[in-house]
């Protein structure tokens, strides 16, 4: 052992599989590190080993990082610790795939609900953003009276007068909405009910006509065999969302006296699948393009994954016009470094092609000239010593004064802002103290 110190002990963790229907799909990289300290802090780093480029890492120098992945396909990622005398890594494969198409389950029956029994709920309680934190939760089947109830539900304080309504929400994910060509609810409702499907209606059975209130009495009581059937009906499948979903219902008894309260809910779909164009959104990724040097470009990819070869969008950058040549240099992620011969306007095209559809977006890039060390010089005017330089076109400067190079700081005289074009500035130096410095900075701080 180097000085006792023990190499660190890594785990990239278990390998990765999931089925997502858009991309980028996200999934997290849950590595751990063990080490003792010798001889210093141990420094972290995610780094691809193999697959599609286009994968993005959200958080490289840490041990738990999300994974932006840009269709289907297989990478390998390793997560390497450095104590500053070993290194140590371990490896993670995640695979993403597409899900077939055919009969999807969205909401399984038996799902986990949030609940109100207690109370008239707020309003807005079926919107997609109320805030249900406050509700009990509790598996589905519930309700009470019958003994099959994974939930039992309070009814109130009064056997001959139980409490009229009940309101239920659920959260639940869909990964390629656009899919879907069908959707149908199933639902045991006993006695009758509203279901909301983010803020929409989808679904109103067993109540009068006119608006509903928590005290609206179903029209007729469940009984018998239908108290635990699951009635279907068909929904719009346009009203889901990719991603983040929520279906409310609000569950109406026939009478105060009732014996018993049921409910269960599942909603189920068909995808037909189809590929559609990619889309793409670009962007300057620095805060300037300078002649000479790498500038970085982020480009944001969405796609459906299809067709299955390639899986993975390919993006290309190229220079549309511009005064000069452009190369590219490298690329990472979602982000290309380019460097530009020439300063001048530059028109960009980012071209993304799924193998079948091919999107362009265009960005226009300013490059400014290089950097050259702004040189002063000191001249008497007829209003006493001044100090004279170049402002280049693009760049904005600051004078700074002190008049101690050992204690203070400095503080600023005068700011430029950038000029479209070259110019001379001049600053008047004043001599109250027996010395003082100055300097100029570029860009202004």
């Amino acid at each position: 052992e180097s000085g006792g110190n023990r190499p660190p002990r890594v785990d990239a963790g278990a390998d990765l599989a999931a089925t997502a229907a858009s991309f980028p799909a996200t999934l997290r990289l849950s590595g751990t590190v063990v080490d003792d300290g010798r001889p210093g802090p141990t420094s972290l780093r995610w780094s691809r080993v193999s697959g599609p480029s286009m994968a993005e890492l959200v958080s490289p120098e840490s041990a738990v990082s999300d994974l932006r992945l840009p269709g289907v396909g297989t990478w390998v990622y390793r997560l390497t610790a450095h104590d500053g005398e070993r290194t140590v890594s371990d490896d993670v494969t995640v695979q993403v795939t597409r899900p077939l198409p055919g009969s999807v389950t969205l909401l399984p029956s038996g799902a986990t609900w949030r609940y109100l029994d207690s109370a008239v709920a707020p309003s807005g309680w079926e919107l997609p953003d109320f805030n249900d934190s406050g509700w009990s939760s509790g598996a589905a089947e519930l309700g009470y009276g019958d003994g099959d109830e994974t939930t039992t539900l309070s009814f109130g304080p009064n056997a001959s007068s139980k409490r009229i309504t009940y309101y239920f929400r659920h959260a639940f994910p869909v990964s390629g909405a656009r899919d879907l060509v069908e959707a149908l609810l199933r639902l045991v409702r006993d006695d009758g009910v509203v279901v909301y499907l983010n803020g929409n209606v989808i679904s109103r059975q067993n109540l009068p006509e006119g608006p509903v209130g928590p005290d609206t009495l179903a029209v007729t009581a469940v009984g018998g065999a239908d108290e635990s059937t699951f009635f279907e009906s068909p929904f719009d499948p346009t009203l889901l969302r990719e991603g983040r979903n929520v279906v409310a219902v609000e569950l109406h008894q026939n009478s105060g006296s009732s014996s018993d309260l049921s409910f269960n809910l599942a909603l189920t779909g068909r995808a037909e699948v189809t590929n559609r164009p990619p889309t793409v959104e670009v962007a300057l990724a620095d805060t300037e393009a300078r002649v000479g040097a790498p500038v970085r470009l982020s480009n944001r990819v969405a796609d459906d994954g299809l067709p299955s070869t390639p899986g993975v969008p390919t993006v290309t950058w190229t220079l549309v016009s511009g005064p000069g040549a452009m190369t590219v240099a490298g690329q990472e992620g979602t982000t290309t470094t380019v460097r530009f011969e020439s300063p001048g306007e530059h028109l960009l095209r980012a071209t993304v092609t799924d193998g079948v559809f091919t999107r362009v977006a265009d960005l226009p890039v300013v490059v400014i000239p290089s950097v050259t060390p702004p040189v002063g010089e000191v001249v008497r005017t007829a209003s006493g010593l001044a100090l004279r330089f170049t402002r280049e076109a693009g760049r904005s400067y600051v004078v700074q004064r002190r008049d101690d190079l050992v204690d203070g700081g400095w503080l600023p005289v005068e700011t430029f802002p950038p000029t479209p074009v070259s110019t001379a500035a001049e600053v008047v130096l004043s001599v109250e103290s027996a010395s003082r410095f100055y300097r100029i900075v570029t860009p202004a701080l």
